[in-house]
């Protein structure tokens, strides 16, 4: 993964779909300096916490973030393409909580109306039960409560439930954007991808795993 760097003067505004994900990446593997130009970047300590779990966990565990990321730049894709509709269905489908669950019914042919119900569900329980919820879902036998954060810390799995809940706002934002192009709506759907891509900030510049 090689250093990002900022040149002055340059602005990188109209470069978000292509170096956001780079971002993100990054912060996945830990590799994520700024440095200026022609300057040999110190090596910082990490103060991070570390989580410390068994070499298959940890793996499992880095493959879904790294799905994580692929299914945000597929968001922020769509809506670069100004296909509202898509970037909703990512989010709630790909993102959103219990997205595991959703991804099997649509591998068995459940009809969206089905689907649809199901994140409802979701969404219900996520206000009803708040960080509670991998649990509750696990008593429920349903996916998304039997993975790898049992074997996290219940801070670190609630951020990631956080982050999975940024997904329904922006969903919401890009199908009132998709209803009404208006620049305040716009503002709300970029204030919604920042919400979520803030929340994988907050995790990772908290959490290491080894």
């Amino acid at each position: 993964m090689k250093t990002l760097f900022a040149r002055p003067g340059r602005c990188v505004a109209g470069c978000l779909s292509a170096t956001l994900p780079a971002v993100l990446c990054a912060l996945v593997a830990g590799t994520l300096t700024v440095a200026a130009p022609g300057a040999r970047p110190a090596l910082a300590e990490d103060t991070r916490e570390l989580v410390e779990v068994a070499p298959e966990v940890r793996d499992q565990f880095l493959e879904e973030m790294r799905q994580d990321l692929i299914n945000l730049d597929a968001v922020i894709t769509a809506i670069a393409e100004d296909d509202l509709e898509l970037a909703a269905r990512i989010a709630e489908r790909r993102i959103g909580l219990g997205h595991m669950r959703i991804l099997r019914m649509e591998e068995m042919g459940a009809q969206d109306a089905k689907i649809a119900a199901a994140i409802r569900e979701m969404r219900q329980m996520a206000e009803d039960l708040g960080t509670d919820m991998p649990k509750e879902m696990a008593r429920r036998g349903l996916e998304g409560g039997r993975g790898v954060g049992r074997f996290m810390p219940e801070e670190l799995v609630a951020i990631g439930q956080l982050f999975h809940k940024t997904a329904y706002p922006l969903a919401d934002a890009a199908r009132a954007t998709k209803a009404d192009p208006s620049a305040e709506n716009y503002k709300k759907l970029f204030i919604a991808l920042s919400d979520m891509t803030n929340s994988c900030l907050g995790c990772h510049e908290v959490f290491r795993v080894k």
